[in-house]
């Protein structure tokens, strides 16, 4: 017969037989299987690191020889477009004197000649009569010097006033030349000057063929000789203006291909870069004038442009882009050696062309002939970052 004592101690006893079975399983698993338990993690010494094979299986490395190659990658700059000097123009009124005549407009096409304003006032007159007078002058006294000389010849008349005369007659051929370049100043021919043709207003005509940008008086205005009147602008000539750094000036020659973008089309315009500053401005940059051999109608001057300057091929020390990886804003690339052991490399990296990045500073020709990791350059820095600091 069994007790209520011995009812209640049964399922204790069973209990703990239990437990003590599972215990003893784990200590035989935890014996016999040693190899399942993780792998010590990957060793650091300064900028050294050693990993384990396990770790390089999984990172799946890949390394190339570090050599030198030829860098030509694009430089890119920015500037405007412009126009040269000789091929644009500010018209003026010589004189002082009432537009009574506007023949162009703004946007207006115009040829070189063309008749820009009329411009009239008394002077115009006045310096007309002058130069006629002085011319009819001239011929009578050119008459009477001929007349005196053949009579000194005769010894008719004393030679002073024969010599008078021709002082007379040199000064009058003086003022008439001066008078024939102040009319040409306001285009007026003196040759075709006639008493009939005297004219109380004057022409102003456009030095240079091109596009009417600013017409800046109006009928009636009174003008004065330094006033800036109306501009006139070759488009057909323009060329583009960028500015280049003086960090990447060395980099910039003469002949080198540049292709332009404006800001408002992206539409492509090749060139080709005609002079390179030799100075450089108080923005610490040089200017590179490029001549645009495609220009499109939709270009102005004044506009804003980006240029892709193609430069020269050089011989630099470069590295597969991969290679190279960021860590708190400085660049590293790793290096392995025959011992396994991966260095890693502080490096300043320069341009990139195809996949290629040049590796700046004295740091760079160290590096030369040496195994650059290509596959797996940001785990290894993550195991370093990881480990050893």
């Amino acid at each position: 017969m069994i007790t209520t004592q011995q009812k209640t101690s049964a399922p204790f006893i069973t209990i703990v037989t239990v437990l003590a079975s599972m215990l003893w399983m784990v200590g035989c698993t935890s014996q016999e299987s040693p190899q399942e338990q993780a792998a010590p993690g990957a060793a650091v010494q300064g900028d050294t690191l050693v990993l384990q094979s396990a770790q390089l299986a999984q990172l799946r490395v890949a390394t190339a020889t570090i050599t030198q190659t030829q860098i030509s990658s694009p430089l890119r700059a920015s500037g405007t477009i412009d126009v040269a000097p000789q091929h644009r123009a500010v018209i003026s009124s010589p004189i002082g004197g009432t537009i009574a005549r506007i023949h162009v407009q703004a946007g207006q096409q115009v040829a070189a000649g063309a008749a820009l304003l009329t411009v009239e006032h008394r002077d115009v007159v006045t310096m007309q009569q002058d130069y006629l007078t002085t011319v009819a002058s001239l011929t009578a006294a050119q008459s009477e010097l001929a007349r005196q000389e053949r009579l000194a010849q005769d010894q008719v008349n004393a030679r002073k006033v024969v010599e008078q005369l021709t002082a007379d007659v040199t000064g009058m051929r003086v003022r008439v030349s001066a008078l024939r370049e102040q009319l040409a100043l306001i285009g007026i021919n003196a040759a075709t000057l006639r008493e009939s043709s005297i004219s109380r207003s004057i022409t102003l005509r456009a030095p240079v063929a091109g596009y009417v940008t600013d017409v800046r008086t109006s009928l009636g205005a009174y003008v004065q000789p330094q006033d800036v009147l109306v501009s006139v602008v070759n488009t057909a000539t323009m060329y583009a203006d960028l500015v280049v750094y003086e960090r990447d000036a060395a980099y910039v020659a003469e002949g080198q291909d540049v292709v332009i973008r404006s800001i408002s089309d992206t539409t492509a315009i090749s060139g080709r870069i005609r002079l390179v500053g030799r100075a450089v401005g108080a923005d610490r940059a040089i200017r590179a004038t490029v001549a645009l051999t495609s220009p499109t109608s939709g270009l102005r001057p004044g506009m804003a442009v980006n240029g892709t300057i193609r430069t020269a091929p050089r011989t630099a020390v470069g590295v597969p882009s991969s290679s190279i990886v960021q860590w708190q804003g400085t660049s590293y690339l790793f290096t392995r050696h025959a011992d396994g052991t991966f260095v890693r490399h502080t490096v300043t990296a320069g341009t990139t062309d195809n996949a290629i990045t040049e590796v700046l500073g004295s740091a760079a020709t160290s590096l030369l002939d040496q195994q650059v990791v290509t596959h797996g350059a940001t785990g290894l820095l993550g195991a370093m970052v990881n480990t050893g600091e």
